[in-house]
Protein backbone atom coordinates (compact mmCIF):
# COMPACT_ATOMS: atom_id res chain seq x y z
CA UNK A 1 0.00 0.00 0.00
CA UNK A 2 1.43 3.39 -0.98
CA UNK A 3 0.93 6.69 0.82
CA UNK A 4 -0.70 9.19 0.66
CA UNK A 5 -2.95 7.86 -2.11
CA UNK A 6 -3.27 4.45 -0.36
CA UNK A 7 -3.12 2.51 -3.61
CA UNK A 8 -3.03 -1.25 -3.19
CA UNK A 9 -0.12 -3.07 -4.86
CA UNK A 10 0.62 -6.78 -5.15
CA UNK A 11 4.26 -7.80 -5.57
CA UNK A 12 6.33 -10.96 -5.42
CA UNK A 13 7.30 -13.99 -7.47
CA UNK A 14 3.72 -15.09 -8.15
CA UNK A 15 2.65 -11.77 -9.67
CA UNK A 16 5.92 -11.55 -11.61
CA UNK A 17 5.32 -15.02 -13.05
CA UNK A 18 1.74 -14.11 -13.99
CA UNK A 19 2.95 -10.98 -15.79
CA UNK A 20 5.63 -12.91 -17.68
CA UNK A 21 3.18 -15.62 -18.74
CA UNK A 22 0.68 -13.00 -19.87
CA UNK A 23 3.25 -11.37 -22.14
CA UNK A 24 4.67 -14.66 -23.42
CA UNK A 25 1.58 -15.98 -25.18
CA UNK A 26 -1.86 -15.02 -26.43
CA UNK A 27 -4.90 -16.04 -24.43
CA UNK A 28 -5.00 -17.46 -20.92
CA UNK A 29 -1.75 -19.19 -19.97
CA UNK A 30 -1.09 -20.69 -16.53
CA UNK A 31 1.78 -22.47 -14.82
CA UNK A 32 1.61 -26.11 -13.72
CA UNK A 33 0.79 -25.25 -10.09
CA UNK A 34 -2.17 -23.08 -11.10
CA UNK A 35 -3.38 -25.73 -13.53
CA UNK A 36 -3.35 -28.32 -10.75
CA UNK A 37 -5.73 -26.13 -8.75
CA UNK A 38 -8.16 -25.43 -11.61
CA UNK A 39 -7.82 -28.61 -13.69
CA UNK A 40 -11.30 -29.93 -12.77
CA UNK A 41 -12.87 -26.71 -14.11
CA UNK A 42 -11.02 -25.97 -17.36
CA UNK A 43 -9.97 -27.45 -20.67
CA UNK A 44 -6.24 -27.01 -21.30
CA UNK A 45 -3.31 -28.08 -23.43
CA UNK A 46 0.45 -27.83 -22.78
CA UNK A 47 2.31 -24.94 -24.35
CA UNK A 48 5.74 -26.30 -23.47
CA UNK A 49 8.55 -24.95 -21.29
CA UNK A 50 8.88 -21.17 -21.60
CA UNK A 51 12.05 -19.21 -20.89
CA UNK A 52 10.89 -16.22 -18.89
CA UNK A 53 12.88 -13.20 -17.75
CA UNK A 54 13.74 -13.39 -14.06
CA UNK A 55 13.31 -17.18 -13.82
CA UNK A 56 16.45 -19.30 -14.01
CA UNK A 57 14.70 -22.45 -15.28
CA UNK A 58 12.09 -22.84 -18.04
CA UNK A 59 8.50 -22.74 -16.75
CA UNK A 60 6.02 -25.40 -17.85
CA UNK A 61 2.99 -23.52 -19.15
CA UNK A 62 -0.51 -24.54 -20.24
CA UNK A 63 -3.02 -22.80 -22.48
CA UNK A 64 -6.56 -22.66 -21.06
CA UNK A 65 -9.01 -23.01 -23.93
CA UNK A 66 -12.25 -22.73 -21.93
CA UNK A 67 -14.39 -24.01 -19.11
CA UNK A 68 -15.47 -27.64 -18.92
CA UNK A 69 -19.21 -28.08 -19.58
CA UNK A 70 -19.37 -30.17 -16.39
CA UNK A 71 -16.57 -29.80 -13.82
CA UNK A 72 -14.64 -32.96 -13.06
CA UNK A 73 -15.27 -34.48 -9.63
CA UNK A 74 -12.86 -33.27 -6.99
CA UNK A 75 -10.31 -35.79 -5.79
CA UNK A 76 -6.94 -37.37 -6.49
CA UNK A 77 -6.63 -38.62 -10.10
CA UNK A 78 -6.62 -42.40 -10.20
CA UNK A 79 -7.96 -42.80 -6.65
CA UNK A 80 -11.62 -43.29 -5.79
CA UNK A 81 -13.85 -44.43 -2.98
CA UNK A 82 -17.55 -45.04 -2.47
CA UNK A 83 -19.32 -42.55 -0.25
CA UNK A 84 -18.18 -43.16 3.33
CA UNK A 85 -20.01 -42.30 6.54
CA UNK A 86 -23.06 -40.70 4.92
CA UNK A 87 -25.55 -43.58 4.87
CA UNK A 88 -28.23 -41.70 6.83
CA UNK A 89 -27.93 -38.54 4.73
CA UNK A 90 -27.85 -40.49 1.46
CA UNK A 91 -30.97 -42.42 2.45
CA UNK A 92 -32.79 -39.18 3.30
CA UNK A 93 -31.77 -37.60 -0.02
CA UNK A 94 -32.91 -40.63 -2.01
CA UNK A 95 -36.20 -40.68 -0.10
CA UNK A 96 -36.79 -37.06 -1.15
CA UNK A 97 -36.01 -37.96 -4.76
CA UNK A 98 -38.43 -40.91 -4.69
CA UNK A 99 -41.19 -38.69 -3.29
CA UNK A 100 -40.44 -36.18 -6.05
CA UNK A 101 -40.80 -38.91 -8.66
CA UNK A 102 -44.23 -39.65 -7.19
CA UNK A 103 -45.29 -36.01 -7.66
CA UNK A 104 -44.49 -34.37 -4.31
CA UNK A 105 -42.34 -31.22 -4.44
CA UNK A 106 -39.24 -30.95 -2.25
CA UNK A 107 -36.78 -28.40 -0.88
CA UNK A 108 -33.45 -29.89 0.23
CA UNK A 109 -30.67 -28.01 1.99
CA UNK A 110 -27.26 -29.69 2.38
CA UNK A 111 -25.05 -27.73 4.76
CA UNK A 112 -21.48 -28.29 5.90
CA UNK A 113 -17.99 -26.87 5.99
CA UNK A 114 -15.81 -26.74 2.88
CA UNK A 115 -14.68 -30.21 1.81
CA UNK A 116 -17.05 -32.05 4.12
CA UNK A 117 -18.80 -33.88 1.24
CA UNK A 118 -21.76 -31.74 0.15
CA UNK A 119 -20.96 -31.99 -3.56
CA UNK A 120 -20.22 -35.70 -3.34
CA UNK A 121 -23.61 -36.35 -1.76
CA UNK A 122 -25.32 -34.22 -4.40
CA UNK A 123 -23.39 -35.91 -7.21
CA UNK A 124 -24.45 -39.36 -6.03
CA UNK A 125 -28.07 -38.36 -6.62
CA UNK A 126 -27.25 -36.58 -9.88
CA UNK A 127 -25.53 -39.69 -11.27
CA UNK A 128 -28.33 -42.02 -10.13
CA UNK A 129 -31.64 -40.14 -10.19
CA UNK A 130 -35.04 -41.86 -10.17
CA UNK A 131 -36.43 -42.71 -13.62
CA UNK A 132 -37.79 -39.81 -15.69
CA UNK A 133 -36.45 -37.16 -13.27
CA UNK A 134 -34.60 -34.32 -15.00
CA UNK A 135 -31.58 -32.58 -13.46
CA UNK A 136 -30.55 -28.93 -13.93
CA UNK A 137 -27.64 -27.38 -12.07
CA UNK A 138 -26.08 -23.97 -11.47
CA UNK A 139 -23.17 -22.98 -9.30
CA UNK A 140 -22.25 -19.86 -7.36
CA UNK A 141 -18.62 -18.79 -7.10
CA UNK A 142 -16.76 -16.54 -4.68
CA UNK A 143 -15.90 -14.18 -7.55
CA UNK A 144 -19.51 -13.91 -8.76
CA UNK A 145 -21.10 -12.71 -5.50
CA UNK A 146 -21.59 -9.24 -6.99
CA UNK A 147 -22.97 -10.53 -10.30
CA UNK A 148 -26.70 -11.15 -10.47
CA UNK A 149 -28.34 -14.46 -11.39
CA UNK A 150 -25.13 -16.39 -12.23
CA UNK A 151 -26.42 -19.90 -11.29
CA UNK A 152 -29.77 -19.21 -12.95
CA UNK A 153 -28.04 -18.15 -16.17
CA UNK A 154 -26.11 -21.44 -16.10
CA UNK A 155 -29.36 -23.36 -15.68
CA UNK A 156 -31.01 -21.48 -18.55
CA UNK A 157 -28.02 -22.11 -20.81
CA UNK A 158 -28.48 -25.82 -20.19
CA UNK A 159 -32.21 -25.59 -20.92
CA UNK A 160 -31.60 -23.79 -24.22
CA UNK A 161 -28.50 -25.86 -25.08
CA UNK A 162 -26.24 -22.84 -25.28
CA UNK A 163 -22.57 -23.74 -25.08
CA UNK A 164 -21.24 -20.20 -25.27
CA UNK A 165 -19.32 -20.71 -28.53
CA UNK A 166 -22.25 -20.34 -30.95
CA UNK A 167 -22.56 -17.45 -33.35
CA UNK A 168 -25.04 -14.85 -32.01
CA UNK A 169 -27.62 -15.72 -34.67
CA UNK A 170 -27.41 -19.44 -33.82
CA UNK A 171 -27.79 -18.71 -30.11
CA UNK A 172 -30.84 -16.49 -30.73
CA UNK A 173 -32.43 -19.21 -32.88
CA UNK A 174 -31.88 -21.85 -30.19
CA UNK A 175 -33.46 -19.58 -27.62
CA UNK A 176 -36.43 -18.70 -29.84
CA UNK A 177 -37.25 -22.28 -30.85
CA UNK A 178 -36.86 -23.86 -27.40
CA UNK A 179 -38.63 -21.04 -25.55
CA UNK A 180 -41.63 -21.14 -27.89
CA UNK A 181 -41.92 -24.89 -27.41
CA UNK A 182 -41.87 -24.41 -23.64
CA UNK A 183 -44.11 -21.43 -22.94
CA UNK A 184 -46.26 -21.27 -26.06
CA UNK A 185 -48.54 -18.22 -26.00
CA UNK A 186 -46.55 -16.62 -23.17
CA UNK A 187 -43.55 -16.23 -25.50
CA UNK A 188 -43.91 -12.50 -26.20
CA UNK A 189 -44.06 -11.69 -22.49
CA UNK A 190 -41.25 -14.03 -21.47
CA UNK A 191 -38.67 -13.64 -24.24
CA UNK A 192 -37.41 -10.07 -23.52
CA UNK A 193 -36.46 -10.83 -19.91
CA UNK A 194 -34.84 -14.17 -20.76
CA UNK A 195 -32.88 -12.73 -23.69
CA UNK A 196 -31.68 -9.88 -21.47
CA UNK A 197 -30.61 -12.31 -18.75
CA UNK A 198 -28.62 -14.34 -21.31
CA UNK A 199 -27.02 -11.22 -22.79
CA UNK A 200 -28.79 -11.49 -26.15
CA UNK A 201 -30.64 -9.00 -28.32
CA UNK A 202 -34.43 -9.03 -28.13
CA UNK A 203 -36.84 -9.57 -30.99
CA UNK A 204 -37.45 -6.60 -33.32
CA UNK A 205 -40.07 -4.30 -31.83
CA UNK A 206 -39.78 -5.71 -28.32
CA UNK A 207 -39.12 -3.23 -25.48
CA UNK A 208 -35.54 -3.33 -24.20
CA UNK A 209 -35.51 -4.56 -20.58
CA UNK A 210 -32.41 -2.49 -19.77
CA UNK A 211 -34.55 0.63 -19.91
CA UNK A 212 -36.96 -0.72 -17.28
CA UNK A 213 -36.98 0.12 -13.60
CA UNK A 214 -34.81 -2.48 -11.75
CA UNK A 215 -37.72 -3.70 -9.64
CA UNK A 216 -39.92 -4.02 -12.71
CA UNK A 217 -37.16 -5.97 -14.46
CA UNK A 218 -36.85 -8.24 -11.42
CA UNK A 219 -40.59 -8.92 -11.58
CA UNK A 220 -40.35 -9.72 -15.29
CA UNK A 221 -37.49 -12.14 -14.64
CA UNK A 222 -39.40 -13.86 -11.83
CA UNK A 223 -42.43 -14.33 -14.06
CA UNK A 224 -40.29 -15.55 -16.95
CA UNK A 225 -38.35 -18.07 -14.88
CA UNK A 226 -41.51 -19.27 -13.20
CA UNK A 227 -43.13 -19.88 -16.60
CA UNK A 228 -40.08 -21.82 -17.82
CA UNK A 229 -39.88 -23.97 -14.68
CA UNK A 230 -43.62 -24.71 -14.83
CA UNK A 231 -43.25 -25.76 -18.47
CA UNK A 232 -40.27 -28.00 -17.70
CA UNK A 233 -42.03 -29.64 -14.76
CA UNK A 234 -45.07 -30.27 -16.95
CA UNK A 235 -42.83 -32.64 -18.93
CA UNK A 236 -41.70 -34.55 -15.83
CA UNK A 237 -40.27 -34.14 -12.31
CA UNK A 238 -37.35 -31.72 -12.10
CA UNK A 239 -34.44 -31.31 -9.70
CA UNK A 240 -33.02 -27.78 -9.85
CA UNK A 241 -29.73 -27.61 -7.98
CA UNK A 242 -27.76 -24.55 -6.89
CA UNK A 243 -24.35 -25.32 -5.45
CA UNK A 244 -22.48 -23.09 -2.97
CA UNK A 245 -25.52 -20.96 -2.24
CA UNK A 246 -23.56 -19.03 0.42
CA UNK A 247 -21.99 -17.13 -2.49
CA UNK A 248 -25.31 -16.29 -4.16
CA UNK A 249 -26.32 -12.70 -4.84
CA UNK A 250 -29.52 -11.31 -3.26
CA UNK A 251 -31.41 -11.36 -6.58
CA UNK A 252 -30.78 -15.08 -7.01
CA UNK A 253 -31.92 -15.77 -3.44
CA UNK A 254 -35.11 -13.80 -4.04
CA UNK A 255 -35.98 -15.73 -7.20
CA UNK A 256 -35.24 -19.09 -5.58
CA UNK A 257 -37.48 -18.10 -2.68
CA UNK A 258 -40.30 -17.26 -5.08
CA UNK A 259 -39.80 -20.52 -7.01
CA UNK A 260 -40.04 -22.43 -3.73
CA UNK A 261 -43.77 -21.79 -3.84
CA UNK A 262 -44.01 -24.16 -6.83
CA UNK A 263 -42.95 -27.10 -4.68
CA UNK A 264 -46.38 -27.01 -3.02
CA UNK A 265 -48.21 -28.08 -6.17
CA UNK A 266 -45.61 -29.25 -8.74
CA UNK A 267 -43.03 -32.11 -8.79
CA UNK A 268 -40.10 -29.72 -8.39
CA UNK A 269 -37.12 -30.17 -6.08
CA UNK A 270 -34.92 -27.19 -5.23
CA UNK A 271 -31.65 -28.61 -3.90
CA UNK A 272 -29.10 -26.18 -2.44
CA UNK A 273 -25.67 -26.83 -0.95
CA UNK A 274 -24.02 -24.24 1.27
CA UNK A 275 -21.57 -23.65 4.07
CA UNK A 276 -22.83 -22.71 7.54
CA UNK A 277 -22.13 -19.03 6.97
CA UNK A 278 -24.73 -16.87 8.80
CA UNK A 279 -23.82 -13.83 6.69
CA UNK A 280 -24.45 -15.55 3.35
CA UNK A 281 -27.68 -15.45 1.37
CA UNK A 282 -28.16 -19.16 1.93
CA UNK A 283 -29.38 -18.43 5.45
CA UNK A 284 -32.07 -16.11 4.08
CA UNK A 285 -33.21 -18.88 1.75
CA UNK A 286 -33.24 -21.47 4.53
CA UNK A 287 -35.10 -19.11 6.87
CA UNK A 288 -37.85 -18.54 4.29
CA UNK A 289 -38.07 -22.27 3.60
CA UNK A 290 -38.27 -23.09 7.32
CA UNK A 291 -40.97 -20.48 7.88
CA UNK A 292 -43.14 -21.02 4.81
CA UNK A 293 -42.40 -24.51 3.47
CA UNK A 294 -41.30 -26.58 6.45
CA UNK A 295 -43.58 -29.38 5.21
CA UNK A 296 -41.47 -29.57 2.03
CA UNK A 297 -38.05 -28.94 3.60
CA UNK A 298 -35.38 -31.54 4.36
CA UNK A 299 -32.21 -30.20 6.01
CA UNK A 300 -29.06 -32.33 5.92
CA UNK A 301 -26.15 -31.07 8.02
CA UNK A 302 -22.88 -32.89 7.37
CA UNK A 303 -20.52 -33.36 10.32
CA UNK A 304 -16.86 -34.44 10.18
CA UNK A 305 -16.32 -38.16 9.70
CA UNK A 306 -15.52 -40.12 12.87
CA UNK A 307 -11.97 -41.59 12.98
CA UNK A 308 -13.05 -45.09 11.90
CA UNK A 309 -14.84 -43.72 8.82
CA UNK A 310 -11.88 -41.49 7.93
CA UNK A 311 -9.67 -44.56 8.21
CA UNK A 312 -12.00 -46.50 5.93
CA UNK A 313 -11.84 -43.66 3.38
CA UNK A 314 -8.03 -43.80 3.40
CA UNK A 315 -8.10 -47.58 2.93
CA UNK A 316 -10.56 -47.26 0.04
CA UNK A 317 -8.42 -44.63 -1.71
CA UNK A 318 -5.09 -46.38 -1.31
CA UNK A 319 -6.26 -50.01 -1.17
CA UNK A 320 -4.06 -50.51 1.87
CA UNK A 321 -5.59 -52.36 4.77
CA UNK A 322 -2.48 -52.12 6.94
CA UNK A 323 -1.17 -48.60 6.47
CA UNK A 324 1.86 -47.85 8.66
CA UNK A 325 0.86 -46.20 11.93
CA UNK A 326 2.96 -43.08 11.24
CA UNK A 327 1.18 -42.40 7.93
CA UNK A 328 -2.24 -43.33 9.25
CA UNK A 329 -1.85 -41.13 12.32
CA UNK A 330 -0.62 -38.16 10.28
CA UNK A 331 -3.57 -38.34 7.87
CA UNK A 332 -6.22 -38.77 10.57
CA UNK A 333 -4.73 -36.06 12.79
CA UNK A 334 -4.48 -33.42 10.10
CA UNK A 335 -7.74 -34.18 8.25
CA UNK A 336 -9.98 -34.08 11.36
CA UNK A 337 -12.73 -36.00 9.60
CA UNK A 338 -12.89 -33.79 6.50
CA UNK A 339 -12.95 -35.98 3.34
CA UNK A 340 -11.43 -33.24 1.17
CA UNK A 341 -8.58 -32.79 3.65
CA UNK A 342 -7.99 -36.56 3.57
CA UNK A 343 -7.67 -36.45 -0.22
CA UNK A 344 -5.38 -33.41 -0.21
CA UNK A 345 -3.09 -34.89 2.43
CA UNK A 346 -2.83 -38.10 0.42
CA UNK A 347 -2.14 -36.04 -2.71
CA UNK A 348 0.69 -34.26 -0.88
CA UNK A 349 2.12 -37.57 0.35
CA UNK A 350 2.15 -38.84 -3.24
CA UNK A 351 3.58 -35.64 -4.77
CA UNK A 352 6.38 -35.45 -2.18
CA UNK A 353 7.33 -39.08 -2.66
CA UNK A 354 6.28 -40.38 0.74
CA UNK A 355 3.81 -42.73 -0.94
CA UNK A 356 4.80 -44.48 -4.15
CA UNK A 357 2.81 -46.87 -6.30
CA UNK A 358 4.24 -50.27 -7.05
CA UNK A 359 2.07 -52.45 -9.28
CA UNK A 360 -1.40 -52.44 -7.70
CA UNK A 361 -0.46 -51.15 -4.25
CA UNK A 362 1.06 -48.14 -2.53
CA UNK A 363 4.21 -48.34 -0.41
CA UNK A 364 5.83 -45.91 2.01
CA UNK A 365 8.99 -44.51 0.44
CA UNK A 366 9.80 -41.32 2.35
CA UNK A 367 9.94 -39.43 5.63
CA UNK A 368 6.48 -38.61 6.98
CA UNK A 369 7.75 -35.97 9.41
CA UNK A 370 8.82 -33.62 6.61
CA UNK A 371 5.41 -33.35 4.98
CA UNK A 372 4.07 -29.81 4.55
CA UNK A 373 0.50 -28.62 4.14
CA UNK A 374 -0.64 -28.53 0.51
CA UNK A 375 -1.17 -25.20 -1.21
CA UNK A 376 -4.83 -26.10 -1.70
CA UNK A 377 -5.43 -26.44 2.03
CA UNK A 378 -3.38 -23.33 2.81
CA UNK A 379 -5.46 -21.36 0.32
CA UNK A 380 -8.73 -22.69 1.69
CA UNK A 381 -7.81 -21.85 5.28
CA UNK A 382 -6.38 -18.44 4.34
CA UNK A 383 -9.56 -17.56 2.46
CA UNK A 384 -11.69 -18.42 5.49
CA UNK A 385 -9.47 -16.31 7.76
CA UNK A 386 -9.59 -13.38 5.33
CA UNK A 387 -13.38 -13.27 5.63
CA UNK A 388 -13.30 -12.95 9.42
CA UNK A 389 -13.98 -9.59 11.09
CA UNK A 390 -10.85 -7.76 12.28
CA UNK A 391 -11.44 -8.54 15.96
CA UNK A 392 -11.88 -12.24 15.22
CA UNK A 393 -8.61 -12.29 13.24
CA UNK A 394 -6.76 -10.78 16.20
CA UNK A 395 -8.32 -13.36 18.51
CA UNK A 396 -7.30 -16.17 16.16
CA UNK A 397 -3.72 -14.88 15.88
CA UNK A 398 -3.31 -14.71 19.64
CA UNK A 399 -4.92 -18.11 20.11
CA UNK A 400 -2.47 -19.64 17.62
CA UNK A 401 0.40 -18.58 19.87
CA UNK A 402 -1.12 -20.47 22.82
CA UNK A 403 -1.56 -23.70 20.89
CA UNK A 404 -4.03 -25.83 19.05
CA UNK A 405 -6.14 -26.62 22.12
CA UNK A 406 -6.85 -23.91 24.69
CA UNK A 407 -9.28 -22.93 27.41
CA UNK A 408 -11.46 -19.84 27.56
CA UNK A 409 -9.51 -18.41 30.54
CA UNK A 410 -6.26 -18.72 28.58
CA UNK A 411 -7.82 -17.01 25.59
CA UNK A 412 -9.32 -14.27 27.76
CA UNK A 413 -5.90 -13.58 29.21
CA UNK A 414 -4.36 -13.28 25.74
CA UNK A 415 -7.08 -11.29 23.98
CA UNK A 416 -8.98 -8.40 25.55
CA UNK A 417 -11.22 -8.27 22.47
CA UNK A 418 -12.53 -11.79 23.02
CA UNK A 419 -16.00 -10.67 24.02
CA UNK A 420 -16.48 -8.06 21.35
CA UNK A 421 -19.47 -8.96 19.11
CA UNK A 422 -17.21 -9.82 16.18
CA UNK A 423 -14.89 -12.10 18.13
CA UNK A 424 -17.73 -13.83 19.95
CA UNK A 425 -19.14 -15.00 16.63
CA UNK A 426 -15.91 -16.80 15.82
CA UNK A 427 -14.59 -18.21 19.09
CA UNK A 428 -17.21 -21.03 19.39
CA UNK A 429 -15.66 -22.57 16.26
CA UNK A 430 -12.46 -23.32 18.19
CA UNK A 431 -11.68 -26.74 19.54
CA UNK A 432 -11.71 -25.88 23.24
CA UNK A 433 -9.87 -28.38 25.39
CA UNK A 434 -11.83 -27.54 28.56
CA UNK A 435 -14.48 -24.84 28.31
CA UNK A 436 -15.13 -24.86 32.08
CA UNK A 437 -11.56 -24.76 33.35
Amino acid sequence: MTEPTRELMVTGEVTNLAARLQSAALGIVVCSETLRLVRPLVESEPVGPLSLKGFPAPVNAHFVSGLRPIPEPRGVPGLSSPVVGRDREMAALRRCAEELAQGRGQIVSITGEAGIGKSRLKNELRDNPPPRVRWLEGRCQAFTQNASYVPLVQILRTVFQLGGTEAPQVARTKLRVTLRSLVGTKYEGVHPAVAHLLGMEGEPGQPHPASMDPRALQSQLVLALRSIVEALVARGPLIMTVEDLHWADPATIEILTVLSELTDFLPLMILATSRPDPEGGSWDFRFQAQRNYSHRLTELTLAPLPPDESERLVENLLHIAELPDAIRGRILEQSEGNPFFVEEIIRTLIEEGVLRREADRWIVAGDVSRITMSSTLRGLIAARIDRLPAAAKVTLQRASVIGRFLSYPALRAAADSLYSPEAACFVPAFLIADANS
